[in-house]
């Protein structure tokens, strides 16, 4: 038996196991499939890459997502057909978020007659605690990291990570995964680990125990210190010393900003009230929940905003009576387009949601009985909506107040980054996720944006964690991957690219609006600058990967229905 084949990692001695699978779906570079391991009753994802095989875990460590319906690159990058994440096929590590924890690899040997067998550990369970979904992850920063071996002395260097979400999360276990040995100290309003917040508007899951990134026991794993409750009250660049609390303060070597947005509140009439809720937090969706929940009974509940957050909560809230009320002629027009819009109005009418679109709130009436609460709304053309529960779904803005002293903030109150998240005109400042208008690719040479997105935050965690460690030689930076977005909206909407800063003239549509298959391809001039669909997977995986390689093809040959998917990576 030869070793022709890719090692991918673990060095574990184990038990030999055969695969089978369709080799004429592997038979040349860029292509992957889903190969049986012979014995077991598992499955792992088979790729082909660099003239090699490699054999990983067959399920994103995100949300399960089956890997084999994604995209796979010539150089053996898998990217999850759901939600975007990248992994490297050869070493399992996470490249591009959503995902956080590793794809376990299966060292590969063959035989001269080409049978494919990996090598998997066997601990008397015929190997299952490896090749089962939740044992074919690997957290790296533990694998990487021995607990205890932090430089404490003075001198050591600290990272202190301002920000207790998805950027702070996966900067601080960055830095681990790298073997960095300095402290580093998290500073949170929250109290408790950071979360998985889309779950905040798609479900209304409020139990931290189930939507935990980590756990508190994972973090003193890697001696990654939270100090909870902080409110960051300043930050003195000149002198590396953070303010916070009760006239407390901690010095740093480097910072690196992640306090995301604060929910907009609207100055009108009656929405102090005590049954007007905003959904940003953990403590906001508990409250909320409990809100909606309380008596069991339907709740007449009216959303102020037609925005992604607004309808994701609509679909949580589907058992009430849920009217919306939007400032567009359709959601999601000026990001998606109207015919996007009306399709997605569409699913939450058949629930029975009511749309006020073109419209705004003009007040919030009080109770006559109970003046702590509101009982109805006021439109702006007039129209009254009962409510017994109202949430501001308006947007958010940068949380950047304990700064702002030191650094010109942006007019929407962000702030400009290099591609490395380096804060222009600091030193030894980073800001990521969606406090920071960076040069992201696609781009034009010299424009930045700002995107609120879950994923970018992830990202530019690891792109300023990564520059932390390897400075001009970092790896990732702004320019290494393409923003990715999804939304629950009755169907799953997946979307990358980014419009917002140069806009869009037109929409190329390939499948069928009317039976929610279809992908849309938003263009300006004969350049596509974003995608989104439904049901067309993994068409936006593949495209976020086209992207980056300058290969998308132009509009023209979209309208003459040329399939993304048909090129190799």
């Amino acid at each position: 038996m030869s070793s022709s084949t890719g090692s991918q990692g673990n060095n574990v001695q184990g038990r030999k196991y055969e695969l089978e699978f369709d080799h004429t779906k592997v038979d040349r570079n860029g292509t992957k499939t889903e190969a049986k391991v012979l014995g077991t009753a598992f499955n792992v994802l088979l790729v082909r890459a660099k003239n090699q095989y490699f054999a990983t875990a067959g399920k994103c460590s995100h949300y399960g997502a089956p890997l084999v319906n994604g995209a796979v690159t010539s150089n053996g990058r898998i990217v999850c057909p759901w939600h975007g994440a990248c992994f490297n096929s050869a070493t399992g590590d996470v490249e591009d978020s959503p995902a956080i924890s590793a794809l376990r690899t299966f060292p590969i040997s063959s035989t001269e007659d080409g049978r494919l067998f990996i090598e998997v550990k066997d601990e008397g369970d015929g190997g299952s605690k490896f090749l089962q979904p939740e044992g074919c992850w690997r957290n790296k920063a533990t694998e990487v990291y021995e607990k205890g071996s932090v430089q404490n002395q003075a001198s050591a260097p600290h990272v202190c990570i301002v920000g207790g979400g998805k950027g702070a999360s996966v900067a601080a276990e960055y830095l681990r995964e790298r073997n960095y040995k300095g402290r580093i100290t998290v500073l949170t309003r929250e109290d408790v680990t950071p979360y998985d917040r889309p779950k905040l508007s798609k479900t209304l899951m409020h139990d931290h125990s189930k939507i935990a990134l980590r756990s508190k026991e994972y973090y003193d794993e890697l001696d990654i210190e939270f100090r909870f409750k902080s409110n960051v009250n300043k930050i003195d660049p000149k002198t590396k010393t953070i303010y916070y609390g009760d006239n407390e303060s901690l010095n740093y070597s480097k910072v690196i900003l992640a306090t995301g947005g604060e929910a907009n509140k609207l100055p009108l009439p009656g929405l102090d009230a005590s049954n007007v809720y905003c959904l940003r937090s953990l403590a906001d969706g508990t409250k909320l929940a409990a809100a909606t929940n309380e008596s069991g009974q339907k709740k007449n509940i009216v959303i102020i905003g037609s925005s992604f957050i607004g309808l994701e909560l609509a679909i949580a809230l589907k058992d009430h009576n849920v009217s919306i009320v939007g400032m567009d002629s359709a959601p999601f027009a000026k990001i998606m387009g109207e015919e996007m819009g009306n399709a997605i109005k569409a699913l939450h009418e058949q629930n029975g949601t009511h749309f006020y679109l073109n419209n705004s709130i003009k007040e919030a009436k009080k109770s006559l009985g109970d003046s702590s609460i509101v009982d109805k709304v006021v439109l702006k053309d007039g129209q009254i909506l009962p409510a017994e529960v109202v949430v501001l779904a308006v947007g958010v803005k940068p949380n950047l107040s304990y700064i702002a002293d030191h650094v010109q903030l942006e007019k929407d109150g962000g702030v400009k980054v290099d591609k490395n998240c380096r804060v222009q005109g600091l030193e030894d400042v980073y800001a990521v996720g969606d406090i920071a208008h960076a040069p992201y690719a696609g781009l034009p040479e010299n424009v930045i944006t700002r995107i609120e997105h879950w994923d970018v935050a992830g990202n530019t965690g690891r792109v300023a964690a990564n520059h932390i460690l390897l400075g001009e030689n970092a790896e990732y930076t702004t320019k290494t991957f393409t923003p990715f977005f999804w939304s629950a909206q009755g169907k799953q909407i997946r979307y990358c690219g980014n419009n917002a800063a140069e806009g869009f003239d037109d929409i190329v549509v390939q499948g069928s609006v009317p039976d929610y298959k279809f992908a849309m391809f938003y263009t300006k001039g004969e350049k596509v600058v974003s995608v989104s669909s439904i049901m067309k997977d993994p068409t936006v995986s593949q495209c976020s990967r086209l992207f980056l390689t300058g290969s998308m093809p132009t509009k023209s040959q979209l309208k003459e229905g040329f399939d993304v998917c048909s090129i190799d990576l």
